[in-house]
């Protein structure tokens, strides 16, 4: 390993390449870290400072050019955010300065952006990962930027910053800056020899800037068990689609594939444990290449459960919907195993729907009896092993009910169901996007000929939220303990177009009555129905709701087998 310290000239300054390995992370630096190196840098512009700003060490690998003309390569361990945003930096330079000192606009281009002589992406003294190499080179080749893109963004920052009047009123003086950048920044180059492990070093480094998620530890530690020969066709073909997919779910996804076999790990301890148990040391390149492909497999079935629109069965993505809707994430390791049974065909679409339909009964059954959630993760990450141990006895389906209505996982009987339903405030200790699933599901349930357009509406208490002296009288002398008692309860909720929301607010109940009555939905109509609304009502709702809500959401195999 030698170690020296240098400046931004020196690094950029000769014919050489930093390229970013392709399987690392793409380039995740954002407008609150070029702020920080911008107004470092205008420090040094403006002379308010002696001493050179530290921007930390850059570790490479060294290789050698294939040939006299092209640059010597420097494979990138750790550095590749602040070399990327460098060049960006000094690309925006050169684009300001070319109309005022074309000099240094060329000097820029020509010896620290790029190798002369050189085609191809070796012109370029950094090459990006593939993910951002395109943006990369259409700013350094001065072509159309892509909008979505960090790097673009980046390049955009620094070109309008240099445009505007900083605080002396002044825009920044070119050949300054340019001494600045280059001669005044100063980092530590690290170059690792053969008997240097690159990966120890980089993992080492992950404390420095941005930390590495999960996902990218996991990423790179695969790829330093393969072969290079292999790394340009499993990056394309296994590893990126499954990122361009999930994007920032990809650290979730790992997590629930991990511990769909039954084994809890917290969110921070995913990488270690897949390094400690699923690619142990002893493992052939082949295996390590099987397992990335396993996961590959799995990450279509995740993204099938994070964006439920991609199935293709109808029952299924209703109900991958409604679970989504509802924040069933904790699911996810258990549902994995079950679209692999579904690939495998060892279970239907119709029975996956089927135990679908059962998570969600179980977890709105929960919410209404107000059970904490802290148990959800380790009940599901533990319920496909705990449902194979009874397949003796049972088919798939009914193992996985059989195996969630365990009394330890508390699920809620039919009885305690329905008594929650006129206690649980579902208004308050719900979310919005929870409240209105359970009233459509009722509203639902009618059996309409057509279906019901369910966009545009919103929740409205028909006791309205704040008593007027008017609804005061119709309550009558306890109006402040039913008020107290009913209001964010689910007999006094309903959904009506949310441009009526405010038309009803406080209003009397007759006018409410007569909105109510021209809905196309059943449940106001059946509230239009009333003579008036107080306690006496809000029961019979109740009553009324909770027998709808046993057909909607079934209860525990042990205590109701009919369903």
């Amino acid at each position: 390993m030698r170690a020296f310290e240098t400046t931004v000239k020196a690094l950029f300054d000769g014919r050489q390449q930093y390229v970013v390995p392709l399987f690392q992370r793409r380039y995740a630096w954002s407008k609150k870290h070029w702020k920080v190196l911008w107004q470092d840098i205008l420090e040094l512009h403006d002379a308010k400072t002696l001493s050179d700003h530290f921007l930390g060490p850059i570790v490479t690998v060294s290789g050698e050019a294939s040939d006299p003309v092209s640059p010597t390569r420097y494979t990138l361990i750790d550095g590749q955010q602040r070399l990327t945003t460098l060049c960006l930096l000094l690309a925006a330079l050169r684009d300001y300065s070319r109309r005022t000192h074309p000099d240094i606009s060329d000097r820029l281009n020509g010896i620290y952006l790029t190798n002369n002589y050189v085609t191809g992406i070796d012109r370029v003294k950094v090459l990006p990962t593939q993910a951002d190499r395109d943006a990369f080179l259409c700013v350094i080749d001065g072509t159309d930027l892509p909008r979505d893109s960090a790097v673009s963004e980046a390049y955009r920052f620094f070109l309008k910053a240099m445009a505007a009047s900083d605080e002396n009123g002044g825009p920044i003086d070119p050949p300054a800056f340019e001494n600045a950048v280059l001669n005044r920044i100063s980092l530590v180059s690290i170059t690792l020899g053969r008997e240097d492990n690159p990966y120890r070093i980089f993992e080492s480094l992950n404390y420095k800037g941005l930390k590495l998620s999960q996902s990218d530890l996991l990423r790179n530690y695969f790829f330093m068990r393969l072969p290079t020969s292999t790394h340009e066709s499993l990056y394309e073909g296994v590893w990126r689609p499954m990122e361009d997919r999930l994007g920032e779910r990809m650290d979730n996804f790992i997590r629930d594939f991990y511990v769909k076999n039954g084994e809890f790990v917290r969110d921070d301890d995913v990488y270690q444990r897949w390094k400690d148990r699923v690619l142990v040391d002893d493992l052939s390149t082949e295996q390590v290449q099987a397992k990335m492909e396993e996961l590959h497999r799995f990450s279509n079935y995740y993204y099938t459960l994070v964006e439920p629109d991609q199935e293709r069965d109808a029952s299924v993505r209703k109900a991958l919907n409604r679970l989504k809707r509802w924040g069933g994430t904790t699911a996810y390791p258990l549902l994995l195993n079950l679209c692999e049974d579904v690939e495998r065909q060892r279970i239907t679409k119709a029975g996956l729907a089927r135990i679908l339909a059962f998570i969600e009964s179980f977890l709105v059954r929960r919410a209404f009896a107000n059970i904490p959630t802290n148990a959800l993760n380790r009940i599901f990450i533990k319920l496909y092993s705990d449902a194979q141990k009874l397949l003796g006895q049972e088919d798939l389906v009914d193992a996985v009910w059989l195996a969630l209505s365990s009394p330890g996982h508390r699920w809620p009987s039919n009885d305690e169901f329905q008594e929650s339903i006129l206690t649980y405030p579902l208004y308050v200790d719900s979310r919005p996007e929870q409240r209105r699933l359970i009233l459509e599901a009722l509203e639902e349930k009618f059996d309409h000929e057509e279906p019901v357009v369910m966009t545009g509406l919103s929740v409205e208490h028909v006791m309205p939220q704040s008593l007027t002296s008017e609804w005061r009288k119709a309550l009558g002398d306890r109006a402040a303990d039913i008020h107290r008692k009913y209001l964010h309860t689910l007999p006094n909720l309903t959904l009506i177009a949310s441009k009526y929301n405010e038309k009803l607010s406080n209003n009397p109940f007759r006018r409410k009555q007569e909105l109510y009555d021209y809905s196309h939905l059943e449940l106001n109509r059946e509230i239009a129905q009333e003579n008036a609304w107080g306690e006496e009502q809000i029961l019979v709702r109740a009553r009324r709701l909770s027998t709808r809500a046993l057909t909607i959401w079934p209860g525990p195999k042990e205590l109701d087998d009919t369903s």
